[in-house]
């Protein structure tokens, strides 16, 4: 789905459901039209996410087995040595060695730099409401454009 500024107002388009779909936000702040593209991307997803739940592998939304391990993130090697590493930082804060558990979560976090579970579970380790307070949303401005998720992708895959 995009959204675009033409005149004085905001549009969208998008295909969904093997149609394309435009449309006006109207006279609305940009903060307002992507706020409006989120709800209706949310539309889309929740669409596709019951047609899947209702016809099952006859779904045009599901996806054939090869083409799921083709999107799937392999393990890498330091992926193991991250968890390890915040595993670790865990157990030592359950047992009170709360002093003891920032290196290890600051080595999982540089190991694994991309794991938002390891951040946010570590910031909230530090600090109670730590993982959904300024830092948090420091970090995700710091993305910029990159996005926190993945983007859905919502191919049709069949007629």
């Amino acid at each position: 789905m995009s959204i675009y500024f033409r005149g004085k107002s905001w549009y969208y388009d998008f295909i969904h459901k093997g149609q394309c779909s435009t449309g006006s936000f109207g006279q609305v702040s940009r903060l307002v039209a992507k706020e409006e593209q989120s709800r209706k991307k949310a539309e889309v997803y929740v669409d596709a996410l019951r047609d899947w739940v209702n016809k099952g592998d006859a779904s045009t939304y599901a996806l054939a087995p090869q083409e799921v391990r083709r999107r799937l993130r392999s393990p890498q090697d330091h992926d193991a040595l991250a968890t390890a590493n915040f595993r670790l930082g865990q157990y030592l804060y359950q047992q009170g060695y709360q002093q003891d558990t920032q290196r290890y979560f600051t080595e999982a976090k540089r190991l694994c730099p991309e794991s938002w579970n390891f951040k946010r579970q570590s910031w909230e380790l530090e600090e109670l409401g730590k993982a959904s307070g300024p830092e948090f949303w420091a970090a995700v401005k710091a993305l910029g454009e990159q996005a926190y998720y993945p983007p859905v992708q919502l191919e049709r895959t069949s007629s």
